[in-house]
């Protein structure tokens, strides 16, 4: 798939939107894990996360099955 400039300008903004929010709540004493990359949401990284977070996910649900 390919970015557009667009594409990057709506990501480089989110970013810091993000990135602010992961500060404000740090500071609030919020447990908080962030894992930001560099460039634009493609489907390869959507997968590692998701198998990188899932567990985490289901523990906060009180399961370990999905």
């Amino acid at each position: 798939m390919e970015t557009t400039a667009e594409d990057r300008q709506i990501e480089a903004f989110d970013r810091v939107l993000n990135e602010s929010l992961a500060g404000r709540l740090r500071r609030a004493g919020a447990p908080l894990v962030t894992d930001f990359y560099h460039g634009t949401h493609q489907p390869a990284y959507w997968e590692r996360e998701l198998h990188r977070s899932l567990p985490m996910l289901l523990a906060a649900r009180g399961n370990d099955r999905w």
